[in-house]
């Protein structure tokens, strides 16, 4: 059955991406930008609302397209509309920026890069930039930036000075961060209106990146089942991270079947898993992990629910698009319940729902989907529930040639391909015969030969009935804006492109939250108790130690027992009896503690237990020493370097063998023979170590290595840049003049226009000079805080990128604060207690050894 065709089309379609320029201009530093923003203004929509998401426990999670923003419709939806200032921030909890796209390396790229042909046999979806930094073509800064000023000249004592920024031939630099393009150099405007992640995070919400879509999911399959592609991906969701967003949510459509240009595999399934766990550990246990699933229970057998469970916080069904242009008899988008005569039986979201249960879903982590669109087609003779429709041929966009019953006689194609918002339905068809169907309870319109089918307050407000009385997570809306009404009045414009509605109400989110909010009753939350280990336990290193608790909950259910140590999770358990064994523990003392969770979202902290490893059997450490290179050897630059070591364990194994370069990692190898390879060296002298690792966690230095790489002779000894040359990480190019190091895979990216901090190129220097400059982790996109949200009195953990001899650190609030200031030596590590701040946005500058960059936190 096929559940997604017509407007999956709308769904994962930047609808202008067309219109993007070959030229990829660049923004200096997004991430920079973000944080400065001081005395910022914050436009948004505040109507009278019957409830608020703070009213109940429920997710009520909202998609914002990318693309929104163009859609012009005179009186209805003016062009910048559909953007962060009109959304309601007290109706959502989250907020999933959609979409982002993956390429046939598994990097991420903005959707305005999406290939248009991508349905045609063949196609691929080459890499492009994760942000569209081009303000003419993209909508991309402007959500996520804000208002903006578009500078053409950078005078001195401008605000653009102030941030660093100067005039440079052939267009702007940063002497903070390195980073250069073309003008106009795009900054937020002073006191201008913020960008849709700073807006969020002012309400308490959260905002997600979502990945995929219908039509930019065809190299998921690829990149999960491959290594080095999914590493690759992970690093961007590393970098989406590092913008700002709370998490990553993945809308590979679908994993094992069909879909745009491409086939699942059997092994989706366990690759799937295998891709979450991997973001997981990229991105730590504080960021959300969530995904779109189909609504067809027949699928749901092939995932590995419980595998899953333990690194993503919410499964969202989309349980909308079961009929469409593709059926072949007019029947409802979004059915609470079956129904008679139904072209498919058992496919409404009760049938999803009870598939859900029957997989042994964990319900907690379960969200559906709603719709604020609905659906048209045209049926043979009068319109009427389960009425034949009329398929004919047509071309759309990125589909291609397909054949559908898509009515775009009223919802005109490249408009609304068949499949109008709300309030499009709410303003053009106030003379359709409107029925309600009391089997699906959901209505439908119909006008001569033109069939509806869509939500409305009452339906909606059944569905999230339907969401309070089985117990689950709550809901996802496709899309956020697509019940906005009177958009078209009292409007301002921002920057000459945020257009701001403050009339705009939003009735079917509110709908939403008033039945989540109604009758609900006072939580009361669950008991829990460790009761295994016991107190005061010892064991012998390295230890095994099962722990084990007793969890209940008065009025609800219990979702889940997590297990701690101090503050860090080692585990949890989603079902009775609760346990986890911690194995290969080392001699200390510990505090152990279980915290349950129930299906309202309240959590209980156990006493905690403390318990002593003690050393045990003396364990030998391992012996390691460097064979290659030998000490005293010279390389020219760019240099490639094989090292060796050999490494062995008198009373166990060695577990890994680490490389280093002073104090900084280079790689590491789990197998004999350990080796790796470090290539594009630059110019320098180098101290290089191996450390060995056994079983017990015991640990041993090589004697150091001295090396040393030349610059070569003078003049440009590197090879010229090649437009149709691949050059991946580390690999050197000269291009006029200058010597660019690569970052990441690239092709066909100019390093005159592609260098920046989250360009695929760096300018090391001027050709002849010594190429030492510092690598592409040194600026801020390399600067790493765990955790991130924190909270006043927590650790915090700051990851430099590399070694420095002098910093210092200085943490302020958004809106001006005392600053807190720290300072080190000779680290690539700091770490601090995070003092008495102001709640929210905190801005994080480092000054390290002549550079300063900057990083926002979020204080919770």
């Amino acid at each position: 059955m096929k559940t997604l065709t017509m407007l999956r089309l709308a769904e994962a379609r930047p609808r202008f991406a067309h219109k993007v320029a070959p030229a990829r201009r660049l923004l200096g530093l997004l991430a920079l930008l973000l944080c400065l923003l001081p005395g910022t203004l914050r436009a948004q929509v505040s109507p009278t609302v019957p409830k608020k998401r703070t009213d109940h426990t429920k997710q009520i999670i909202g998609y914002l397209t990318q693309w929104g923003p163009w859609k012009d419709i005179p009186g209805l939806i003016p062009k910048g509309s559909l953007n962060q200032l009109n959304v309601d921030y007290s109706q959502y909890t989250i907020l999933n920026f959609s979409f982002f796209g993956v390429a046939v390396d598994g990097s991420i790229h903005s959707g305005d890069y999406r290939n248009p042909n991508i349905a045609q046999p063949g196609s691929v979806q080459q890499p492009a930039p994760l942000v569209n930094s081009d303000t003419y073509s993209s909508w991309d800064l402007y959500l996520l930036q804000g208002e903006l000023d578009l500078v053409q000249y950078i005078s001195d004592g401008s605000y653009a000075y102030s941030l660093g920024y100067r005039n440079a031939a052939g267009g702007w630099s940063n002497v903070n961060t390195g980073a250069t393009g073309a003008f106009p150099l795009a900054i937020h405007k002073q006191n201008g209106r913020l960008g849709l992640i700073e807006l969020a995070h002012q309400q308490g919400v959260k905002v997600m990146a979502s990945i995929g879509g219908w039509s930019m999911s065809k190299h998921f399959g690829d990149m999960a089942a491959d290594p080095t592609k999914r590493a690759r991906f992970v690093s961007d969701c590393q970098k989406l991270i590092g913008l700002g967003f709370d998490g990553i949510d993945l809308d590979w459509e679908y994993p094992g079947q069909e879909g745009m240009n491409f086939v699942g595999q059997a092994q989706d399934y366990a690759n799937f898993a295998v891709l979450v766990e991997a973001i997981r550990a990229a991105v730590g246990p504080n960021k959300l992990i969530t995904a779109a699933f189909t609504a067809v229970p027949s699928r749901f057998s092939q995932f590995d629910w419980v595998r899953l469970s333990r690194s993503m916080d919410y499964f969202n069904f989309m349980t909308y698009d079961y009929n469409g242009g593709w059926s072949s008899k007019a029947g409802h988008n979004s059915p609470l319940y079956d129904y008679p005569g139904a072209e498919a039986a058992n496919f409404s979201l009760d049938a999803t729902t009870k598939g859900i249960k029957a997989a042994g879903i964990p319900l907690s982590k379960v969200n559906l989907g709603v719709a604020f669109y609905g659906r048209g087609v045209v049926t043979s003779g009068p319109a009427a529930l389960n009425a034949p429709t009329v398929k004919r041929p047509e071309t759309v966009t990125p589909d291609g040639q397909v054949s559908t019953s898509a009515d775009f006689t009223n919802w005109p194609k490249d408009v609304w391909d068949g499949t109008p918002n709300y309030q499009a339905i709410v303003a053009q068809t106030s003379s359709w015969a409107e029925f309600w169907d009391d089997n699906a309870k959901v209505p439908y319109k119909t006008n001569g030969s033109y069939f509806l089918s869509y939500d409305n307050e009452r339906s909606v407000g059944l569905k999230a009935q339907y969401v309070k009385d089985q117990q689950l997570a709550g809901v996802i809306v496709w899309s956020a804006s697509g019940d906005w009404l009177d958009l078209a009045s009292n409007t301002t414009t921002y920057g000459g492109k945020l257009v701001f509605s403050p009339n705009t109400k939003a009735p079917l989110v509110n709908k939403l939250n008033e039945v989540f909010g109604a009758g609900t009753a006072t939580n009361t939350p669950p008991t829990v108790s460790l009761t295994s280990p016991a107190n005061n336990a010892t064991y012998a290193a390295p230890a095994s130690i099962t722990l084990t608790a007793n969890a209940a909950d008065a009025n609800g259910t219990v979702s889940k027992v997590e297990f701690f140590q101090g503050t860090t999770k080692l585990g949890e358990d989603l079902t009775a009896p609760y346990s986890f064994s911690w194995t290969g523990v080392a001699a200390g003392t510990y505090s152990l503690t279980a915290k349950a969770t129930d299906n309202a979202g309240a959590a209980t902290t156990s006493a905690a237990v403390t318990v002593t490893v003690t050393g045990g059997t003396t364990n030998t450490p391992p012996t390691v020493s460097l064979t290659a290179p030998t000490g005293g050897a010279s390389y020219t630059a760019p240099a490639s370097i094989t090292l060796t070591a050999n490494a062995a364990d008198a009373n166990g194994t060695v577990s890994k063998v680490e490389f280093f370069q002073g104090s900084t990692k280079l790689g590491e190898d789990l197998t004999s023979p350990y080796s790796y390879s470090w290539t594009g060296v630059a110019a320098g002298t180098y101290s290089l170590t191996a450390k060995a690792t056994d079983n017990a966690g015991a640990t041993t230095t090589s004697a150091a290595v001295s090396i040393t790489v030349t610059g070569g002779s003078t003049g440009c000894t590197v090879a010229a840049w090649s437009a149709s040359a691949v050059y991946t990480k580390d690999m050197q190019a000269s291009r006029n003049g200058q010597v660019y190091v690569a970052k990441w895979w690239t092709q066909n990216e100019d390093p005159l226009t592609a260098s920046c901090q989250y360009c695929p190129w760096q300018l090391v220097g001027p050709c002849g000079s010594a190429r030492t400059a510092a690598p592409a982790s040194t600026a801020s996109d390399a600067l790493s805080v765990y955790p991130n949200p924190v909270l006043t009195g927590n650790k915090l953990t700051l990851d430099l990128g590399r070694h420095y001899d002098q910093v210092e650190l200085e943490l302020t609030g958004i809106s001006g604060s005392k600053p807190y200031k720290v300072a080190a030596k000779n680290t690539r590590t700091v770490e601090l207690t995070l003092p008495a701040l102001p709640k929210g946005v905190l801005v994080l500058q480092v000054r390290a050894d002549g550079q300063t960059f900057t990083k926002r936190l979020l204080n919770e």
